[in-house]
């Protein structure tokens, strides 16, 4: 990553943050994705000379109230060409000199940035160099056609402060976790009009840094970035956004990235919520491979294995069917009274029953309970007496010694 501050034209975003209060957020009517060529800066060089800017701007505080207008627009029309002054003028001891040097500014640089952005979508040949921070890792990793380009330019709008952070690799960590507190689910801190929506385009973001940097050593961070995206409204965002393809395409490098230290049951658990056939196939089949210890990952590794595998998956499920832990206890005194326990091979055997389109009656699965996301509710995959699960693995035996491939 380049060490440099993402510019806006000629000006630095922390200069922006810091007198402009982060024009990208707060004026997002403006921003243009239309290609067009970007305006040309107005007004003659006389007419933009120091000389001339610094009297319009005293003019700014002119007792005349038509002076002061005039002396505004005229400050608007010269455009880039006054912009240093006006940077200067923004620490001007005359208030009302501070407020519309701020106000001329803001459109000078708001327009600048349409350009600007308008010029980048254009460029679909990549003829020019655009100075735009993370774009460099977004074009190889997602692509730079119209549409990657117009998502990258929506990303860079919303999201301005989390990819210079990436660019510049500094502060990434608290800037992306203090997002994620904003879009907490249920956080109504600081919220007047309740917690925010994440919008597509800042969820693109958050996966396309998480994933091409090395923030999944956070395991924090990463806990509340997998609760965000398997919550409903999150998931409803990607997929009716438009970009969808290109925002799952960087879920899919997240999700498979091996270097994550978090626990493999959220990254399994999104193959599973927005059924991502391919990935959630390569990371059960990853995971089973590589015998992991914990129930939960076992569970639905598996689970996705039998979901988007076929039967030359069997083999991959078969040797947890010698793992006996208890993975969950449940009552129910409706069913019989005590505690009906749910053993690691009982969930590993419903879901082989499954993958070879036999009936789970046959096998005495007669608490077993059906769901979309991970074929059944795995504490329903128990027994209420020990015979009745070693029955049932005596008769798959017996079956798959009979029917396994030659």
């Amino acid at each position: 990553m380049s060490n440099r501050s993402f510019k806006l034209g000629w000006l630095p975003a922390r200069w922006l943050e810091h007198t402009c209060l982060i024009i990208l957020v707060l004026i997002p009517a403006l921003f243009v994705v239309a290609a067009e060529d970007p305006p040309s800066p107005k007004g003659a060089n006389s007419g933009g000379s120091k000389a001339n800017v610094e009297r319009l701007i005293k003019q700014l505080g002119d007792p005349s109230f038509t002076v002061r207008e005039n002396a505004t627009q005229s400050l608007a029309e010269l455009g880039i060409l006054a912009q240093q002054g006006l940077k200067r003028a923004l620490v001007n001891p005359d208030l009302e000199i501070r407020m519309r040097a701020h106000r001329v500014l803001l459109k000078s640089l708001q327009s600048e940035f349409a350009a600007k952005i308008a010029a980048f979508i254009s460029d679909v040949d990549g003829k020019e160099e655009h100075d735009l921070p993370g774009w460099t890792q977004f074009r190889k990793a997602i692509g730079s056609d119209r549409n990657a380009r117009i998502l990258f330019a929506e990303m860079l709008r919303r999201e301005s402060a989390i990819l210079e952070a990436f660019d510049t690799g500094k502060n990434l960590e608290p800037v992306l976790s203090q997002r994620l507190t904003e879009l907490r689910p249920g956080n109504r801190i600081g919220q007047v009009n309740g917690p925010q929506k994440a919008h597509p385009a800042t969820l693109a973001t958050m996966l396309f840094v998480a994933a091409e940097s090395k923030l999944a050593t956070n395991t924090t961070l990463f806990s509340q970035f997998y609760s965000l995206l398997n919550y409903s409204a999150t998931k409803q965002a990607i997929q009716g956004s438009q970009h969808n393809d290109m925002i799952m395409k960087t879920l899919s490098q997240l999700v498979l990235k091996e270097t994550s230290k978090t626990s493999h049951y959220y990254p399994i658990m999104l193959t599973l919520n927005y059924d991502m056939k391919t990935t959630g196939l390569t990371l059960g089949r990853r995971l089973l491979k590589s015998r992991p210890t914990s129930f939960s990952t076992t569970q639905y590794a598996a689970i996705a294995v039998a979901r988007f595998g076929d039967q030359t998956d069997i083999s991959l499920l078969a040797p947890y069917l010698t793992n006996v832990s208890v993975c969950h206890t449940w009552s129910n005194p409706q069913i019989q009274p005590g505690v009906i326990k749910t053993q690691v091979r009982d969930v590993i055997l419903a879901l082989l029953i499954h993958m070879t389109k036999q009936d789970h009656k046959d096998y005495g699965f007669e608490l077993l309970r059906t769901t979309p996301t991970t074929l059944f509710h795995t504490y329903t995959c128990g027994f209420t007496k020990e015979e009745k699960r070693e029955a049932a693995q005596a008769k798959w035996k017996t079956w798959y010694e009979k029917n396994k491939p030659k």
